[in-house]
């Protein structure tokens, strides 16, 4: 009897070959993407430019769909802008004019490319008593130390106010409105989106009006004086630690729908400064239920 054994002939690896394309496309990749890097850097632009700009009318407006602005007050009568912008292509234009119509206003037109998006700072001081309105889609807008109106319409990033005294017109739509040490007493803010509003006041506002849809409220006030609070809540939770009485002059109106709403006081440290918390230790305040008329004898 025979027994043939057959040995398997070795099969050829092509694992070098393999190899060797997988580098070949690594630096290609690589090639390429240094390519694109070089021409997008090639392509982007930046700019700043100053400006003293006196104003004829009582107010200041900024209109820019995509900016950052940041206010202050000014040194003297005059309105102060830097202006700082990135962007690719051409050029964008920067409006800057004063009129005795329209104030002085400021609007610039800049479009993204397909590799460089427009960027744009605006640094601006104004006369503290000026009105202000700014209306961006997407940026941050920070107010600080300002005396006169303040409004703001944006649709994302973050608004923050500090230490403002004069009437507040707040808007966005999933950004977050933030105020700290206010003593407006006309005050109206609006969450549409998924935004969220936080308010701190240092001084009892005669009205103070709130609205969000998902985000949550947030809203101190010296416990002082009572208020009158309303406004209504679709599922979100709410919660009111403040001295409330029906007739009473200072309103405070809170209305949400996802969102949470928390409305407390907070006893004002007397004579504090900018360096302390304006607020003593939070102390839980039960409601004040109303006296009920006593019928004539």
């Amino acid at each position: 009897m025979t027994t043939t054994t057959e040995t398997p002939t070795p099969t050829r690896t092509r694992r070098p070959r393999t190899v060797l394309g997988l580098a070949i496309a690594f630096v290609l990749l690589v090639f390429v993407g240094g390519t694109i890097n070089v021409t997008i850097q090639m392509t982007r632009s930046s700019l700043q430019q100053t400006s003293t700009i006196t104003p004829q009318a009582d107010r200041l407006t900024v209109n820019g769909a995509d900016a950052d602005v940041t206010l202050a007050p000014s040194p003297d009568g005059n309105v102060h802008v830097v202006t700082s912008v990135t962007y690719g292509g051409s050029r964008p234009a920067l409006r800057e004019e004063s009129t005795a119509a329209g104030g002085v206003v400021l609007e610039p037109s800049c479009t993204d490319t397909d590799m460089v998006a427009c960027e744009i700072g605006y640094h601006i001081t104004v006369p503290a008593g000026l009105a202000v309105t700014v209306q961006v889609r997407r940026g941050s807008v920070y107010a600080g130390d300002l005396t006169g109106p303040v409004t703001v319409s944006q649709e994302s990033g973050a608004v923050e106010l500090h230490k403002l005294t004069g009437r507040l017109d707040l808007t966005t739509a999933d950004g977050y409105i933030h105020g700290d040490r206010l003593r407006s007493r006309d005050v109206t803010a609006r969450a549409t989106g998924w935004g969220g509003i936080s308010l701190d006041m240092v001084a009892p506002p005669k009205t103070l009006t709130t609205s969000s849809g998902n985000g949550s409220t947030t809203i101190v006030v010296p416990n002082n004086v009572p208020y009158r609070v309303g406004g209504t809540s679709g599922t979100g939770n709410r919660s009111v630690g403040v001295v409330q009485f029906p007739s009473a002059d200072n309103t405070i109106t809170a209305d949400s729908g996802r969102g949470d709403v928390r409305v407390r006081g907070q006893e004002v440290r007397p004579g504090f400064s900018d360096d302390t918390d304006p607020y003593l230790p939070e102390v839980p305040i039960a409601p004040v239920e109303p006296v009920a008329p006593v019928p004539p004898g």
